[in-house]
């Protein structure tokens, strides 16, 4: 007669269990009918279900560093597996520039370039947590495997780039080199397009990151300067050679900006009143899908205009 060490196969659901998780378990052995044998279940060495055709079982998982064997007998065959839980984050980040205290992350646009992180939590039952940078790593994207950016300890993906607007389906498999203890996750990442938000640059208060421009106002002095923040673009400064920043005054160019992000309007001498139209373009010269603009309406009254007042 078969044995059942050599023949039965445990499904285990989910594969990778996580701590004070439901955990289902099923057994399949094609050399015999189970279905006719009495089948005890242990676990920890504690029967928990007995009886004819049990093929099914169910348990909660304790946290992480517990151990739960798992044990099946039909008699004078036996088979035991151990369960380990685990957990495993997936983080990601960018080097997108935001300006000066911005709060929060800088978000993944198209053609920017990401970083995705993976933080397991694999603990012993001494109550050790493993190195991550001892872990074996499998990382694939959107199915297909990346052999040169996976192995042992390279928890960080460096990615992104791609052209494609679709989200993108990134995926690893932890390891530890034993085999004792796996994990995997996934995450979807997907891109935005970046932004240009412009704040006024104020004589006395500096750039006022608190507000930015409307899409319209009413000028309260006699001139403003404007100040260009390019949020998410593909570069941490906003200087950067690559940043092609195009300024625009009721549909025409403005040429020959010294500091391209930034630009000072003045109300002219004599000019009683009126409105303008003032718009910024940027583009990420080597990333095609790197663009954003914004343009706002300017009302002025020079008669009420204040050299110091915000807007």
């Amino acid at each position: 007669m078969p044995q059942v060490q050599d023949n039965t196969q445990f499904f285990i659901r989910p594969e990778n269990p996580g701590p004070n998780e439901l955990v289902g378990i099923s057994i399949e052995d094609y050399s015999k009918d189970l279905d006719s044998l009495d089948i005890t279940w242990f676990l920890n060495g504690v029967v928990q279900k007995k009886g004819g055709g049990l093929k099914n079982f169910e348990f909660i998982t304790k946290g992480l560093g517990s151990v739960s064997k798992i044990k099946i007998s039909t008699g004078s065959s036996s088979k035991e597996i151990t369960i380990r839980p685990t957990k495993l984050g997936l983080m990601w980040q960018t080097n997108n520039y935001t300006p000066p205290f911005y709060k929060g992350r800088a978000l993944y646009t198209y053609q920017s370039r990401a970083q995705v992180i993976a933080i397991p939590s694999f603990v012993t039952s001494s109550g050790a947590t493993l190195d991550p940078k001892t872990l074996v790593y499998k990382w694939s994207v959107n199915g297909s495997a990346l052999g040169k950016n996976s192995g042992y300890g390279k928890n960080v993906l460096p990615t992104g780039g791609w052209v494609l607007a679709k989200p993108v389906n990134i995926s690893v498999v932890v390891t530890s080199t034993d085999g004792n203890f796996k994990a995997e996750n996934s995450i979807s990442l997907g891109g935005s397009v970046p932004q240009v938000l412009v704040y006024e640059n104020h004589p006395l208060y500096g750039v006022l990151y608190n507000t930015a421009i409307p899409s319209a106002f009413t000028l309260n002095s006699k001139e403003i300067s404007f100040f260009v923040a390019p949020y998410f673009f593909n570069t941490n400064k906003r200087d950067n050679a690559l940043l092609a920043y195009k300024w625009k005054m009721n549909g025409r160019t403005i040429p020959n900006q010294t500091n391209p992000y930034s630009l000072v309007l003045r109300i002219p001498d004599g000019q009683v009143g009126g409105e303008a139209s003032v718009g910024i373009g940027v583009q990420k010269t080597d990333d095609t899908l790197q663009y954003a603009e914004f343009s706002t309406r300017i009302h002025f009254n020079a008669d009420n205009a204040d050299s110091t007042q915000t807007i």
